[in-house]
């Protein structure tokens, strides 16, 4: 077994301290500006963002954060689509709204 001195011990936990400390900053600020994004509307980035700071830490709440923010683009993505087929069908051109009605469904399916 090895023998640390008690100075040497003090050194390594302010080491894993420091590094505790600065890993929860980093976490923090990439939160923070996820969550910037995301009251923009900007979910794209902000889900990027979030994603990035559970590989960092597995927090849950950010895990609840990527799951709404998922559903929040898949929304978008959602009313995008069926406003184009919607527009294609009133300009009559059925093949164009067909697939934009697809793209719709394929998004969600219930």
């Amino acid at each position: 077994m090895k023998s640390y001195s008690l100075t040497l011990l003090q050194l390594i936990f302010i080491g894993i301290f420091y590094a505790q400390e600065n890993h929860d900053f980093n976490v923090d600020s990439i939160v923070k500006t996820a969550d910037s994004l995301f009251e923009k509307d900007d979910y794209s980035e902000a889900l990027k963002l979030y994603e990035e700071a559970y590989s960092i830490s597995e927090i849950k709440e950010l895990e609840i954060k990527i799951n709404t923010t998922r559903v929040l683009i898949t929304e978008e993505k959602f009313s995008v689509f069926i406003r184009l087929a919607d527009q294609y069908f009133e300009e009559k051109n059925f093949e164009k709204a067909k697939a934009f009605y697809i793209k719709s469904i394929l998004i969600k399916p219930k």
